[in-house]
């Protein structure tokens, strides 16, 4: 749904046309890699938990040794692909969904060498932030492009009928996972991509 390739618009519905695309879609497969890595460290902390807990106790020291280095070792590899996964989702919502970046990050305006702000509250009835601070200059174009001067399109060039929701930003960005506001919590699942209307992307 975020990116959809092999398909065709017939019949007013959309019908597969290849398989082997939808198997091979590169943000289906950035998005299970992200997906099953951050499992993994979901898993390895829950055993380090264990493991701690059984070494404070002294209970079978030396098993629980091994499966705390196992599950220390096991969580870091998978932290640093989490982040590298990360890292490529967020060049590939940039590239195919631009109006989505431009929502994940709360940008308004076009500008090159958009900034990054640590903390930011959007103002969708107005169409910009109403507060933004610590700003760290061209981090938001690299997150975007890999380039700190490169120009990040804003919410405001998109027709007003092609905008997601906008959902307060998370805090750090590499994971590309979102934290939104209680009221609207499911934005950032918000399948909308470059072109398409916020009516067919509830269709």
């Amino acid at each position: 749904m975020q990116h959809p390739v092999g398909y065709q618009a017939a019949n007013k519905r959309y019908e597969m046309t290849d398989f082997l695309a939808v198997l091979t879609n590169p943000t289906g497969l950035l998005s299970f890699g992200h997906t099953v890595l951050a499992a993994y460290v979901v898993g390895a902390f829950f055993i380090l938990g264990i493991s701690a807990w059984h070494l404070l106790r002294k209970n079978e020291v030396e098993l629980f040794r091994r499966s705390f280095r196992l599950a220390a070792i096991f969580g870091l590899v998978s932290l640093v692909g989490v982040a590298i996964i990360g890292d490529a989702q967020g060049v590939d919502v940039a590239a195919t969904q631009p109006t989505k970046f431009a929502a994940m990050e709360a940008e308004w305006k076009t500008e090159s060498g958009a900034p990054l702000h640590i903390i930011e509250f959007p103002d969708a009835d107005h169409d910009q932030n109403f507060f933004q601070v610590l700003g760290i200059p061209g981090l938001t174009s690299f997150l975007a492009f890999h380039d700190f001067k490169a120009e990040v399109k804003g919410l405001n060039d998109f027709p007003a009928a092609d905008r997601p929701p906008v959902a307060l930003p998370s805090r750090p960005p590499v994971s590309r996972s979102r934290r939104s506001s209680p009221s609207s919590s499911y934005r950032s699942w918000w399948p909308i991509r470059s072109g398409c209307t916020a009516a067919a992307a509830r269709r």
